[in-house]
């Protein structure tokens, strides 16, 4: 018995050069392009985006620009603009330099990937972030009791273990100088 094998081939449809080079005027136009469609991001499918970008880029630049190509160069950028932006926030003194950071940062310093809102560790409890700075909101949250309480109790049983220790000594003492007595 014969079997009939039907073979489908998709076509590829992405031309894409994962490699190319970008010049500074292609990324700085990618980076506009961004910043004009930037609130769409938080209502629409990213894909869809990027294909609108990549349409518009390719129509600019007269060149072949794939959406997966300014999703990694994006990414990249990105990854980029935050590593400067926490290094100079670090270590003020010598800045570092990036031609491409004003241009992001005039959209990108108010976004929450950013900038949180709100972090919180075990020493600092919650912090809030409102305008470049943090605040520590103390306002009776139960976190901030249930971390006082259990501060508190920290604090008790340490209390406790260092009378013990104190008691122990003094009978330690104790014991050496009945030792030394009876010697005596």
């Amino acid at each position: 018995m014969s079997s009939n094998i039907l073979e489908f081939t998709v076509p590829n449809t992405v031309e894409s050069d994962d490699s190319m080079r970008w010049a500074p005027h292609q990324v700085l136009l990618l980076i506009r392009l961004i910043e004009e469609n930037f609130d769409k991001f938080n209502t629409e499918v990213r894909k869809k985006i990027w294909f609108l970008i990549a349409e518009k880029m390719s129509l600019i630049l007269n060149k072949r620009i794939t959406y997966e190509q300014i999703d990694n160069k994006w990414k990249g950028l990105k990854k980029t603009y935050k590593k400067i932006k926490y290094e100079n926030k670090r270590f003020g003194n010598a800045p570092l330099k990036w031609e491409f950071f004003n241009a992001m940062d005039s959209f990108m310093r108010k976004r929450p990937e950013i900038i949180p809102l709100a972090t919180c560790d075990t020493v600092e409890g919650l912090q809030l972030t409102t305008k470049q700075t943090t605040v520590n909101n103390d306002n009776g949250s139960s976190f901030f009791r249930k971390k006082k309480r259990y501060d508190s109790d920290i604090q008790k049983r340490h209390d406790e273990k260092m009378a013990r220790l104190d008691e122990y000594l003094k009978f330690y003492k104790q014991s050496l100088q009945l030792k030394a007595a009876k010697k005596d």
